[in-house]
């Protein structure tokens, strides 16, 4: 019998001891509870912010539960658009009442990557800031129509190979040396570039 009550209460356990999380976008709702899957260790808040030169023309904040590989900091630089993403991520129920905060301002760190620049020109140059070690490219598919994306990047923004999105398919590879990120390509829309990098971290 005891060890019957051993079994039950080792299966139950991981059910009972799972987190309650807000979740919610802001603006489209109010952050009801959620009821974390054991996978989902954490509460977790996520902000992506993106600019246009110097001027912030959107910013998307997130909650949920999380894992630990969710919470992430980094940033994507393609020229003149600019995307930041920082989360925030704690361990007890209902802690991810505040949104993320507000990125620190960065300045160029002598790494420079290609960018692209209309339909077929991808010679432009991108002056990378604070930890964008990485040169980027990330290949798009909308529909049968391709463009592919180039500039500077966190290694954070690397670690997805693939991105599985319906109605668009997309492969991200990335390199450590000045212009590794080749000359040729088509520009990708920059509206499907910031969806792509919120399915990413919404989507675990």
């Amino acid at each position: 019998m005891h060890l019957r009550l051993l079994i039950i209460g080792l299966v139950l356990f991981p059910l009972a001891h799972t987190l309650k999380c807000h979740r919610c976008i802001e603006g489209f709702s109010a952050c009801p509870e959620m009821q974390c899957p054991a996978e989902k260790n954490q509460c977790g808040t996520i902000r992506l912010i993106t600019y246009n030169g110097n001027s912030m023309i959107s910013d998307f904040k997130s909650k949920s539960c999380a894992a630990t590989q969710d919470c992430l900091q980094g940033s994507l630089n393609v020229g003149v658009s600019k995307f930041i993403l920082t989360s925030e991520c704690c361990s007890s129920d209902l802690c991810n009442n505040k949104n993320a905060p507000e990125p620190p301002k960065t300045k160029p760190n002598g790494k420079k990557c290609y960018r692209c620049d209309g339909n077929e020109d991808c010679r432009g140059t991108v002056n990378c800031e604070g930890d964008e070690n990485q040169c980027i490219k990330v290949s798009v598919t909308t529909g049968k129509k391709p463009g592919t994306m180039k500039g500077c990047a966190t290694k954070s923004m690397c670690l997805a190979k693939n991105l599985s999105i319906p109605g668009i398919s997309s492969t991200i590879s990335c390199c450590e040396g000045n212009y590794c990120n080749g000359v040729n390509g088509l520009s990708a829309s920059l509206l499907v570039l910031a969806t792509m990098l919120m399915s990413l971290f919404l989507s675990k």
